[in-house]
């Protein structure tokens, strides 16, 4: 199966980052894209290493149409069967990119929280 992940940050050592890492890694059988918001970086190389793409949209709030409509074009190209997003902005951007488009995948959000 295809899964997009889409995840705010993909280059600090945070909770979130480090599940997606396992994720990927503990299922081989899938084909996983990642898209970062934010940045890439080789902290977690090892799934990474297991996708069949990576890429960065360096948003900074500043250049959020631009990122969305990025978004919305690798979603189009890629065709997944699902996508997961990891936490907050991720889940808003993905759902504002979806907007207006008639046979999008499914789209899971994922909120973390730590006490």
């Amino acid at each position: 199966m295809k899964v997009l992940h889409v995840i705010t940050n993909f280059s600090a050592l945070g909770g979130a980052e480090s599940m997606l890492s396992r994720l990927i890694q503990a299922q081989p059988e899938h084909e996983h894209h990642v898209i970062a918001l934010m940045r890439v970086n080789d902290t977690y190389q090892a799934a990474l290493d297991r996708c069949a793409s990576v890429k960065a949209l360096h948003w900074n709030g500043i250049n959020t149409l631009s990122c969305l409509l990025q978004l919305r074009r690798q979603i189009k190209a890629l065709q997944p069967a699902v996508i997961q997003c990891w936490m907050y902005h991720a889940n808003v951007l993905v759902s504002l990119a979806c907007l207006g488009v008639s046979s999008h995948p499914p789209i899971v959000w994922g909120i973390h929280h730590s006490l």
